[in-house]
C-alpha cells in the first residue's frame, strides 16, 4: 500500500449525542475555489480523547498518522480503520 501525506482536520464536536467529548477526524480530499473540501473518516478513540484534547488546546499536535483506511466510494469518502499514533 502506498503511503502519502494528506491534510487532516481534528475538531471538537460537543453536540455529539454519543459522546460530548468527541473529536472528529476529517481528511482533505480537494478544493472548490477557495473552499477546502473534507470528508469525515472517524473519531479519536475514547481512551485517547483526554490526551488529544489537551494537545489540541495547547497547539501541540504535530503529526497524525492513520494506520489503515479503506476507500469506499469514487467520491473520495473514506472509512477509518484505526489510528496508529498521534505525535505531540
Amino acid at each position: 500500500m502506498k503511503k502519502e501525506a494528506v491534510t487532516v482536520h481534528l475538531y471538537f464536536k460537543p453536540a455529539n449525542r454519543r459522546d460530548e467529548n468527541a473529536i472528529v477526524v476529517q481528511v482533505k480530499f480537494g478544493q472548490s475555489g477557495s473552499e477546502e473540501l473534507y470528508n469525515l473518516i472517524g473519531y479519536i478513540p475514547g481512551p485517547k480523547v483526554s490526551k488529544v484534547t489537551s494537545a489540541l488546546r495547547n497547539n501541540e499536535v504535530q503529526v497524525v498518522t492513520v494506520k489503515t483506511f479503506l476507500s469506499v466510494c469514487s467520491t473520495h469518502q473514506m472509512i477509518l480503520g484505526s489510528f496508529h499514533q498521534l505525535l505531540f
